[in-house]
This record gives structure tokens, sequence and C-alpha cells, in this order.
């Protein structure tokens, strides 16, 4: 069952969607694993990647060919702080 979001957590939604209009266009879904502090963001309805690449600085970036359809980010409680 959904967690009821508290009249207080509005504005860290509204910072979400201020960024979220500043990506480029096209479809995206987010979900977070709080016990693996795992953020999935994902360009495509259903996860449809043929490969993954480990950048740098800690993505993992899904491919379908050339094209990225998500990004996994361990640790996203840390980017957040």
């Amino acid at each position: 069952m959904a967690e009821v979001i508290e009249e207080t957590d509005f504005n860290k939604v509204l910072e979400v969607i201020s960024h979220q209009v500043k990506l480029p266009e096209g479809p995206r879904w987010f979900n977070y694993d709080e016990e693996a502090d795992t953020l999935y963001v994902r360009f495509t309805r259903e996860p449809c990647s043929d490969h993954s690449e480990l950048t740098n600085d800690g993505l993992i970036v899904d491919y379908k060919g050339k094209e990225v359809v998500g990004l996994t980010v361990v640790g996203a409680s840390e980017l957040a702080a």
C-alpha cells in the first residue's frame, strides 16, 4: 500500500518537479529503493536494456543498442546530502 505524502513533503516534491522540467523531453520513471539506497531511472515504460556500463562516477548506464534507456544510482542518498 502506498504511503501518504505529508504536507511538509510538498516542497520536496516541488523541488523534484523543478528539476524534471529541465531534463530533455520524454517520459521517465523513477523508483527509489530505500533499503538498497538505489535510485532507478528509466526512459522507457518497461526495462529493456541489452547492456550496461559503469561510469567513473559510479552511475550504471543502461543501453538498448546505442540508446540510453536507464540509469541506476547506487548510494543515491549521498548525492542528496
